[in-house]
């Protein structure tokens, strides 16, 4: 698609018509990368954030409810994510979930607010002091755990995103290459007068 230039030395020729490949081969991945910033595909990545940012943030206000209801539920006693121990004054619970999840978000609970969830629990469910500050010693482990999971599953997305980061790049790479070289083709086969069907029986 590129003419000779003029009386350029083969290597000149080579050089232009391989700059010439790279050329299309970047106004191509340009493209590309504007399509997909402005068309159809943000708004599906806008839409699936907005889904899972909002299912996240439902489910830690579920996980911070049904743990306040597990340290004030009494032995034998059911309770579900979301509702209320019968019996149980709501406003503990909300208190106590809200403790929960400012602990969670610092990483650790501390001392005072541990001393103070066992004196909720203990006068609002039938544990002793003891029993209750072992209730919540209990739910702190399970929600230690539950953090260290979440962070071994960011960890394997960001391992993830960079191997995907890798591979686009290497694929782009290997594009410019190619580009590059079957740019370079292209004109010996310009210069030696071999059209496609010329190329084609010459092969045969």
């Amino acid at each position: 698609m590129r003419r000779r230039a003029g009386d350029a030395v083969p290597d000149e020729v080579a050089v232009r018509d391989g700059a010439h490949g790279l050329m299309v081969w970047a106004t191509g991945a340009v493209v590309a990368m504007v399509l997909a910033a402005t068309g159809g595909m943000t708004a599906l990545n806008i839409g699936a954030n907005a889904a899972g940012a909002a299912v996240e943030a439902a489910g830690e206000t579920v996980s911070s409810g049904y743990f306040a209801n597990v340290m004030l539920r009494s032995d034998g006693a059911q309770g579900q994510p979301g509702q209320s121990i019968m019996g149980v004054d709501p406003d503990a619970q909300q208190e106590i979930a809200g403790i929960l999840t400012r602990s969670a978000m610092d990483g650790d609970m501390s001392e005072r607010d541990r001393t103070y969830l066992a004196r909720i629990v203990a006068a609002n469910s039938d544990l002793s002091a003891a029993e209750a500050r072992a209730r919540v010693d209990e739910v702190n482990a399970e929600i230690s755990q539950a953090r260290e999971t979440a962070a071994e599953a960011a960890d394997r997305a960001r391992v993830a995103g960079v191997i995907f980061g890798f591979i686009a790049a290497a694929t782009l790479l290997l594009g410019a290459v190619a580009a590059f070289a079957a740019a370079g083709a292209g004109g010996r086969h310009r210069d030696e007068g071999l059209g496609f069907n010329a190329f084609t029986l010459a092969r045969r």
